[in-house]
């Protein structure tokens, strides 16, 4: 056990850090304006923005210098002590982190200073057994510098041999990014970057059974898990970050979607799952044994360290990061983010993952599956919609515009009978010149019959105007938009073949300008009808 003057000498004070959110949040207001024409607090102060503003900051300095305390012989004795001033100190509860920041144009000077300031406290942070007396944490500690000037490989070699984490303005830049779409997975982000290959704290190892197979590109494995288990040891490799790597590029991924992340989340909120699997690297070897009572060698148990940055995404990134609780729509975030917290814990993934194959071999994975797969036909979409999504589904809207086109192909008294094409058209117009898709997106475009949360122009008007019950508005307005068509046939031959500025075309992009045009007209017409009653 040790001594008392051990555990005062070997401890770390940092008197001034603040927990307080709502005096962190006045002072942020104080020292941006504080820092206005002045170019070295500017960019320190960027950095401590980002980390305010990400949200998992419990405490932090909050005016520009931030003095440690160390080594101290006497607690009552300021003068038996050593202190240094530190740009930014900040904990969260996964880390605590020491930052300097620097936009001086003579960088090497100041990084061989700021090695000296940072080597005399380092022993604390990475002495075996240290960590401990520490407040009694378990957070991963770390020293930093920030700067936006060139950095020469030399002095990079140097901050990386004494644990000094380089972090240069671009990668910031990459990370404010990021944060402003999603915060949290900016935060879990910032870990892999922080603590490569380190273990987080408090969290065990997960075991999962498994297959074991092999391709050309290496060994895999094939295992279901939760995304509530791996999410926040999974990275994802963005260009963005390249700049702060040599040789190699290890950066092949693209930015997170934050459009198509949001359409998952209400997706998965309504209870949709993923069929297809991930496609994973472990960037270490993960360890595996035999299954007890298992002859056959290709069924195994992995075990899966709590390690941040161990798993590297290749393919499945916004159905793997949708599940974090960070729900990125604008209605009932706090209860959809618990709901995606739920699934997240009661889903599963199927995951292929490979076992801490090269760089280069991911990077051709990741190029084969995006450059070799197919997207869904949209005029198949719009077909199977009727199929596949309940009244109490959000996108159920998709519904009553695809019965309503399918209508005008189907009835024998239509002007459009047999020109429209979809999977399971009737054989007489499964080469129709008009898509499904072209036809029922206008629709969705202009609004008629509504989109998500809204009713659509039309239903509100033939309900209030012209008396038509809500159960009879879609046959009412399948009336209405047939007429329309059959009266435009009628009296136009150009309703087959429109011939645009006296220059020729052909059928299909014929129908689908008329078509166009036509909707255009039934809105013009709809409105000025129930304006002149």
């Amino acid at each position: 056990m040790k001594n008392n003057k051990l555990d005062v000498e070997n401890r770390i004070y940092h008197d001034i850090l603040i927990e307080d959110k709502s005096t962190i949040k006045i002072d942020q207001k104080k020292r941006i304006s504080e820092a206005k024409g002045k170019p070295d607090y500017e960019l320190e102060n960027k950095f401590w923005c980002f980390l305010v503003d990400l949200g998992f900051v419990t405490k932090i300095n909050t005016s520009r210098q931030c003095q440690i305390i160390f080594n101290k012989d006497d607690i009552n004795d300021p003068n038996k002590n050593e202190s240094y001033d530190i740009d930014i100190v900040c904990e969260t509860d996964d880390f605590r982190i020491y930052i300097e920041s620097s936009e001086q144009q003579q960088i090497t000077t100041k990084i061989n200073d700021t090695i000296k300031k940072f080597e005399t406290y380092s022993r604390l942070l990475y002495d075996e057994g240290i960590n401990a007396v520490n407040d009694g944490d378990s957070k991963n500690l770390l020293q930093i510098f920030h700067t936006n000037q060139t950095v020469s490989e030399n002095s990079k070699n140097k901050l990386k041999n004494k644990k000094i984490i380089f972090f240069p303005d671009i990668v910031l830049d990459y990370f404010i990014g990021l944060s402003k779409k999603y915060k949290k997975l900016a935060y879990y982000q910032l870990l892999h970057f922080l603590f490569p290959m380190k273990l987080a704290r408090g969290l065990k190892t997960i075991t999962k059974p498994a297959i074991i197979s092999k391709d050309k590109l290496g060994q895999y494995f094939v295992f279901n898990i939760s995304p509530y288990e791996i999410i926040r040891f999974c990275t994802v490799p963005n260009r963005k970050l390249s700049s702060a790597d040599t040789g190699v590029s290890k950066s092949y991924q693209r930015l997170i979607d934050n459009t198509k992340l949001s359409g998952i989340q209400d997706y998965i909120i309504n209870d949709g799952q993923f069929p297809t699997n991930l496609i994973l690297n472990f960037n270490e070897k993960v360890n595996l044994k035999q299954v007890s009572g298992q002859k056959k060698k290709h069924f195994v148990e992995i075990d899966i360290e709590p390690k941040y940055g161990l798993i590297n995404v290749i393919d499945g990134q916004h159905r793997l990061f949708a599940y974090i609780d960070d729900y990125l729509g604008k209605n009932n975030k706090e209860v959809n983010s618990e709901e995606l917290l739920k699934k997240s814990k009661n889903h599963e993934l199927t995951i292929i993952a490979y076992n801490d194959i090269p760089v280069k071999s991911q990077i051709e994975t990741f190029v084969t599956v995006n450059e070799k797969q197919k997207p869904v036909s949209k005029n198949l979409l719009w077909d199977l919609y009727p199929e596949i999504y309940e009244k109490d589904h959000s996108e159920y809207f998709k519904v009553p515009i695809s019965n309503l086109v399918k209508k005008l192909n189907t009835e024998k008294d239509s002007a459009l009978f047999h020109n429209i094409k979809y999977p399971s058209a009737p054989y007489g117009s499964k080469s129709g010149p008009i898509d499904l898709n072209s036809f029922c997106s206008q629709i969705e475009s202009l609004n008629f019959l509504g989109k998500k949360d809204l009713n659509g122009r039309y239903k509100p008007m033939f309900n209030n105007k012209l008396g038509t019950k809500p159960d009879k508005f879609e046959a009412s307005f399948y009336n209405c938009i047939s007429l329309f068509f059959n009266t435009s046939k009628e009296l136009s031959s150009l309703a087959l073949y429109f011939v645009p500025c006296g220059k020729p075309n052909t059928a299909e992009s014929s129908h689908v300008l008329l078509g166009n045009k036509a909707l255009a007209l039934v809105n013009h017409i709809g409105l000025s009808t129930v304006e002149s009653r």
